[in-house]
């Protein structure tokens, strides 16, 4: 039984070995200087973001207004044979 806990003991470690290098890995990696490219990249995607968010509104009442006068235009096309009908009758 003892050797059982011994090899377990060993895979821990191992196991303990194997995470810290990934982490150390990880953080070395995160802490490398970023290549003009990335920044470059960076400040598009944060451009769109901004973007996005300051053309919401306008985008949503582009849309009210686009869905108004196509429900206007819709209206009036059934409106309009009860308009000339009129004219004709109080011509």
């Amino acid at each position: 039984m003892n050797g059982q806990q011994n090899g377990i003991g060993n895979w821990w470690w191992l196991a303990g070995a194997v995470g810290t290098a990934a982490g150390i890995a990880a953080y070395a990696y995160s802490r490398k200087p970023r290549t003009p490219w990335q920044k470059a990249c960076d400040n598009v995607v944060q451009f769109a973001g901004d973007t996005r968010k300051q053309m919401k509104p306008w985008i949503t009442t582009a849309a009210g207004v686009a869905a108004t006068c196509a429900a206007e235009a819709y209206r009036m096309r059934k409106l309009y044979p009860r308009i000339k009908m009129m004219k004709r009758m109080f011509a």
